[in-house]
């Protein structure tokens, strides 16, 4: 039987803010509703849903590329210094 994650269609957008405010609002409000992976140097992995909340709140931020699930795996075990196999 073959299942269907959806998480594996998903694609994720690499983001970041212009100020630490801006970081911590976008935090707080997209912790709520749903995943949020936190890089180094203030970078942020986010669901491409979430796009579409930052601009509502008008929370400025650049996105810096969109993501399909390995490359987010990739990138992900890369910042935390695992092999990626």
């Amino acid at each position: 039987m073959h299942r269907d994650f959806s998480l594996r269609r998903m694609r994720f957008a690499k983001v970041e803010f212009p100020t630490e405010q801006d970081a911590a609002n976008a935090l707080c409000g997209l912790m709520l509703r749903g995943r949020v992976t936190c890089l180094r140097g203030g970078v942020m992995l986010v669901p491409e849903p979430a796009l579409e909340w930052l601009a509502s709140e008008t929370i400025p931020h650049r996105v810096l590329g969109m993501l399909h699930w390995d490359q987010f795996v990739v990138l992900y075990k890369t910042q935390l210094g695992l092999p990626c196999e």
